[in-house]
């Protein structure tokens, strides 16, 4: 994530960082105004990357989305998905969509790189998001019946938790 105030040269850097990007080995998807909606933004993706025939269907995209990074990644290229205005995102299923985005990986590989770029809210945003979603609920749920510290959260290291919810020896 990259935040910073109106005017200071967020875009310039994301543009500078396109151009130096070999498209031999990067595919980029450089989104500049946010989607309003879910599907929106995956068809939106999924155009950026190449991709002239797209589905309505949420679920027929996400299948085209997910081939298309496979393929990418066996031809040796990686996915760049770039989200500049990223403050505009103000629906909580966007951040939700975005953060499912990573879940395209393998077992030892992550299909896509993603980068928002946005003013200061943006991270904000996220911040609340992150601290009222679904798998933070769950990770403080989770944490209480494992007698983890509430310090370490959903977004932290699974190492972590693992480490505070090994069974400890009885004397």
């Amino acid at each position: 994530m990259l935040t910073g105030e109106s005017g200071c040269g967020k875009t310039m850097l994301s543009r500078s960082l396109v151009n130096e990007l070999d498209p031999d080995i990067t595919e980029v998807a450089l989104l500049t105004s946010p989607s309003p909606t879910p599907t929106e933004l995956l068809r939106e993706i999924l155009y950026q990357v190449g991709e002239t025939q797209l589905d309505e269907d949420h679920t027929e995209i996400v299948h085209r989305l997910n081939g298309r990074l496979y393929d990418n990644f066996s031809l040796g290229k990686t996915t760049l998905v770039i989200i500049d205005e990223g403050q505009l995102l103000e629906d909580a299923k966007l951040f939700e969509e975005i953060r499912l985005l990573l879940n395209f990986q393998l077992n030892d590989a992550f299909l896509i790189t993603l980068l928002l770029i946005g003013q200061p809210e943006l991270a904000e945003r996220i911040r609340n998001w992150m601290t009222d979603s679904p798998p933070a609920a769950y990770c403080a749920h989770s944490n209480a019946a494992m007698s983890v510290p509430t310090s370490i959260t959903a977004w932290e290291s699974p190492a972590a938790r693992i480490r505070y919810s090994r069974p400890k020896p009885s004397n």
